[in-house]
């Protein structure tokens, strides 16, 4: 924000205040009971200033996301700083969106509602942007798999595109199952919750390790 004027920080400032109480809005009434004038009344604003930042309810909960993917983002570039290999990254990568998780489960929860979403139009701002930041995610996961099929740390018939979508899927759906049963498991099992995640996750990494 260094070369913003003050009118133009100010803006962003309270398009992320609007942001901020519209993902607390969305996480504790859901997506489909959430409306403009709950987020505009519970962040101190009329509906008309909500307007003026955002298009629709369905352009806000795109912001919301993006700001939560760009966390994400985040976990990853910490947990991946001092990894070697292509491998590493990615297994540490894996093992981030779980602490994701852990840190922000409403957020993790709003970010796989996506699916549901009934788009009116792919053209919106925030949309436009999610699609770009998602894309440019998927686009360096794939990096770090053909790196790491040079360094020898993957298996070298692994495709980068297809790995890296896979890998998002298969977490991604493992992390829903953990959120939804994973502790009363943990608990029967009497096991520890972090060390099934990171045994599970272990099993998953050894199918792309090259022999």
């Amino acid at each position: 924000m260094t070369n913003l004027n003050r009118r133009e920080k100010e803006r962003l400032a309270r398009e992320e205040e609007i942001i901020s109480v519209a993902e607390t809005v969305f996480i504790d009434n859901g997506y489909e009971k959430a409306s403009m004038e709950k987020i505009a009344s519970k962040a101190g604003f009329t509906r008309r200033t909500v307007y003026q930042y955002f298009l629709n309810k369905e352009d806000l909960y795109y912001a919301v996301v993006l700001r939560g993917f760009r966390k994400l983002y985040e976990y990853y570039m910490a947990a991946t700083e001092n990894c070697l290999t292509g491998f590493d990254k990615l297994y540490q990568a894996g093992l981030a969106y779980y602490r994701f998780f852990r840190d922000h489960p409403g957020t993790f929860h709003l970010m796989n509602y996506i699916g549901f979403i009934k788009r009116e139009d792919s053209q919106q701002p925030k949309y436009r942007a999610f699609m770009e930041f998602n894309e440019k995610m998927y686009r360096e996961f794939g990096v770090i798999i053909e790196n790491g099929i040079k360094d020898g740390s993957i298996r070298s018939n692994l495709d980068p595109v297809k790995g890296a979508h896979a890998l998002a899927f298969i977490t991604t759906g493992f992390i829903n199952e953990i959120s939804m049963a994973g502790r009363s498991f943990a608990v029967s099992q009497n096991m520890d919750l972090e060390m099934f995640v990171n045994y599970s996750y272990s099993i998953l990494m050894d199918s792309l390790r090259a022999q």
